[in-house]
């Protein structure tokens, strides 16, 4: 795909090529117009939604035993009103099945950083409830 960098909510490739970063390897649509898919990272199969465009992407992270919605079902279109929102379900929760590995932040936060790179985005802010706490 090449070197990435984002103007006014559009990726640009370094093949000169152009399109919204919203449709990067999503695979159906949702609910108030976002979209969701898999991607496959290694032995994980890992759900994630997109809303919105533009601005810097931001990341959220569902606490413990939660899920997009429960964690962020009341505020994620508020996130998304001026900016791509990614959301994701980590290993064993939710949408996206356990790998049977012993889950640690580490690896989540693993995980993040190899969803990141599936989309094509090379920075993006992360926000974390509970569990889903970036400062570990």
């Amino acid at each position: 795909m090449g070197n990435l960098s984002f103007e006014s909510g559009q990726a640009r490739s370094g093949a000169g090529d152009s399109r919204s970063r919203s449709g990067a390897g999503v695979s159906g649509d949702m609910r108030e117009g976002g979209k969701s898919g898999y991607a496959q990272l290694g032995k994980l199969k890992m759900y994630y939604e997109i809303h919105g465009e533009g601005g810097t992407p931001l990341v959220l992270i569902h606490g413990g035993g939660s899920t997009i919605p429960v964690s962020f079902g009341f505020t994620l279109e508020m996130f998304a009103s001026d900016r791509m929102v990614i959301a994701v379900e980590m290993p064993a929760h939710g949408r996206t099945r356990d790998t049977g590995e012993p889950i640690t932040f580490k690896q989540d936060a693993d995980y993040v950083a190899a969803l990141l790179k599936y989309l094509g985005i090379g920075k993006a802010d992360v926000f974390g409830f509970s569990n889903g706490d970036t400062r570990r």
